[in-house]
């Protein structure tokens, strides 16, 4: 994440001491209406539209001053989009904003204007690619069950990012930051489980889905990267996903989309407009 380190000339000053409660009233509305703001289609016809989900499935901070709210666009229930509205809070009273997207549908999406203004993404590749999720147990037989197999898979991962000439070992949130269910998809059960930096600031994404698949049940993977910057992710000390650098492909962007001051922000939001915060 933090996407707004590749606006360039960007000064990185610190913020002037300021209530994170109070920024978190001001903002996280404001994240939630950008993200409102997006129609993002499956089809040519523009007539299978995805619909968000308005309160954010995370809401984080980091340890330099950025903050964001994670949302997720759905299609029949299962997710088809994963999206982060967040801002770097360098200037006192104002906040540089950038905005992420990346696919999480097996198909390619129609173009998805960006930022709100003419940018244009052309999403011709599938979001995620599942595969096998190698000697893991048949799916449970009930909810609790399955969830227990999912955190049990998803410990199994390890991933790490460089930053420069540094790199890190993420932190996997111990419970899934989205659940679902679309058995008319072939889904029994689904998660969404996020690796983390510098707080909880997701920057890998773990999908895994209970898919039946000739009419069998097994457990699926997929990675999605949340960040710009070079990642890895190792299943039981081997590596099984990897991505260069990279702020635009054909299934993931994220951009500086400008800066706002608070009071801005603040008139634009009807009075008593609040967003819940996420787990």
């Amino acid at each position: 994440m933090n996407a707004v380190w590749l606006s360039v000339g960007l000064c990185l000053l610190t913020q002037a001491p300021t209530d994170e409660a109070a920024l978190k009233e001001i903002l996280y509305p404001f994240y939630a209406r950008e993200a409102a703001g997006y129609e993002i289609f499956r089809d040519e016809d523009r007539k299978q539209q995805l619909e968000v989900r308005k309160q954010p499935v995370l809401t984080w901070t980091n340890a330099e001053n950025y903050m964001g709210a994670v949302f997720i666009w759905e299609f029949g229930g299962r997710p088809e989009m994963i999206g982060c509205i967040g801002s770097h809070q360098n200037k006192p009273g104002r906040s540089n904003v950038f905005h992420e997207l990346h696919s999480l549908s097996l198909r390619p999406l129609q173009p998805v204007t960006f930022g709100g203004g003419g940018q244009v993404w052309k999403v011709t590749k599938p979001g995620v690619q599942l595969s096998a999720v190698e000697g893991a147990p048949a799916p449970g037989d009930s909810e609790r069950q399955r969830l227990t197999q999912m955190r049990n898979i998803a410990r199994e991962f390890r991933g790490w990012m460089k930053d420069g000439a540094d790199v890190t070992e993420l932190r996997l949130l111990p419970q899934p930051i989205f659940r679902y269910s679309v058995p008319d998809q072939g889904v029994t059960d689904g998660a969404i489980f996020a690796m983390v930096w510098k707080g909880t600031d997701p920057e890998v994404l773990l999908v895994l889905e209970d898919r039946k698949v000739d009419g069998v049940s097994s457990w699926q993977f997929g990675l999605v990267r949340f960040n710009f910057r070079e990642m890895w992710v190792e299943r039981n000390d081997k590596e099984v996903w990897r991505v260069d650098g990279s702020a635009r492909s054909e299934n993931y962007i994220t951009a500086v989309v400008g800066e706002r001051s608070h009071d801005e922000i603040r008139q634009a939001l009807p009075p008593g407009e609040r967003v819940k915060e996420g787990r």
